[in-house]
């Protein structure tokens, strides 16, 4: 009777795990904008992500914005980097993308590059970026600092796929920075804008011709799905779960197995009389062991790019980074 129980538990399972593995669809990318802290509605939410969408589809990097509640007094840096190789950011082979990281109770930001975008968000262009977010951070204005953040990063996408063939003096900055977004901010947005539409206006016909054939090249593949990997994780884990259920629900019909905390019961009775007992502590046993700390992050040499140099460090997973992080 128990094997019988045992084989059709068996054939459940593996029914089970198939039919679950036919109706699962296909991994999808993580969002665009992350709020975990809660930070925006779900009308700016929803804005942000079209954008984001829009950017990225168009030229091929991933475009991101992940707010937390706090990072545990992690490393800025190193938190980005995490989030990054491990929640499936990334666009294409390379997984190029770029990462704003925001912890609010630490009050810390962090951006982080990986693959092509190295090579695109040079040191002096993540500059650019962090100055003109911070004033919206640093005043809780979170929607108009991510805002600024896409405008920013749309910005040089488009001038790096108009200006490819393009180089620069090794260690000189990029001709023209980006406009801060018009939406109030003080200290010199104007200027700004107009260094923006003088350079746009230039490229502007580029940009258009190839514009097309760049979106088509660079959307990002879906992620495969190994059906019978899937399955094998549905089945194992159905089939702990039933056996399981079925020693529990044997060990509830042995009803005449109970611990003991006293070999009282065991004892015959009145066969043996006890005048004094006593617990002795014998010894003692310490054990030492060494707690390591976090080591510092690799950095490596400053990477050439046709627009500059970035500064690179290699991440805990063991992939190589740009970035930038700081307090607001």
């Amino acid at each position: 009777m128990k094997r019988l129980w045992l084989a059709v538990m068996l054939v459940l399972t593996l029914a089970f795990g198939t039919l679950t593995v036919m109706a699962q669809e296909p991994e999808a990318y993580p969002k665009h904008i992350t709020d975990d802290a809660k930070l925006l509605t779900s009308t700016e939410i929803d804005g942000l992500e079209a954008k984001a969408e829009k950017i990225a589809g168009q030229y091929g990097i991933d475009v991101a914005v992940v707010t937390r509640k706090t990072i545990y007094g992690a490393d800025a840096q190193r938190a980005a980097d995490d989030i990054f190789d491990t929640e499936g950011y990334g666009s294409g082979e390379g997984k190029d993308g770029i990462l704003l990281l925001v912890s609010i109770e630490d009050r810390d930001w962090s951006l982080t590059t990986h693959g092509a975008a190295i090579d695109v968000f040079i040191d002096y262009r993540l500059d650019e970026i962090s100055s003109h977010m911070l004033p919206y951070l640093s005043e809780a204005a979170y929607y108009d600092a991510f805002d600024t953040y896409l405008h920013d990063v749309e910005y040089y996408l488009e001038g790096n796929a108009s200006r490819k063939d393009e180089r620069t003096q090794e260690g000189a900055p990029p001709s023209g920075a980006p406009a801060a977004k018009d939406n109030g901010a003080d200290g010199g947005g104007t200027e700004a804008a107009g260094t923006e539409g003088e350079d746009a206006g230039g490229t502007g016909t580029a940009a258009s011709d190839t514009e097309a054939a760049v979106e088509q090249e660079h959307i990002a593949p879906e992620k495969e799905v190994n059906p019978w990997l899937n399955m094998t994780k549905m089945s194992v884990g159905v089939g702990v779960v039933i056996t399981g259920i079925y020693i529990a629900v044997q060990m509830c019909g042995m009803k005449n197995v109970r611990r003991q905390e006293q070999a009282d019961r065991y004892m015959k009775q009145d066969s043996c009389e006890l005048t004094k007992k006593q617990d002795i502590f014998l010894y003692s046993r310490t054990i030492e062991k060494e707690i390591k700390k976090d080591s510092p992050r690799r950095e490596e040499p400053v990477r050439d790019s046709p627009y500059g140099r970035s500064t690179t460090h290699v991440s805990q997973s063991g992939e190589r980074h740009g970035g930038k992080n700081g307090k607001f």
